[in-house]
């Protein structure tokens, strides 16, 4: 099985501010899955819904999530 490896990060600033972390290790197959969820492109265009709705779909797909 081949395994696909996402890392993200936010922050508030670049010198002050919080710093957040993010990284999601699922099955290569589940890729294709992942990109056909409507409004995946950019999370500070999503409801606050949507943004739920990939989260519980990561957390029943993926093998690790942070």
């Amino acid at each position: 099985m081949k395994w696909v490896l996402g890392i993200d990060d936010a922050n508030r600033s670049e010198i002050i501010g919080s710093q957040w972390l993010a990284g999601v290790l699922m099955p290569k197959d589940k890729l294709n899955e992942l990109s056909k969820l409507k409004g995946l492109n950019d999370s500070k265009l999503m409801t606050r819904k949507k943004r739920f709705e990939i989260y519980d779909w990561i957390k029943a797909n993926a093998r690790f999530y942070t």
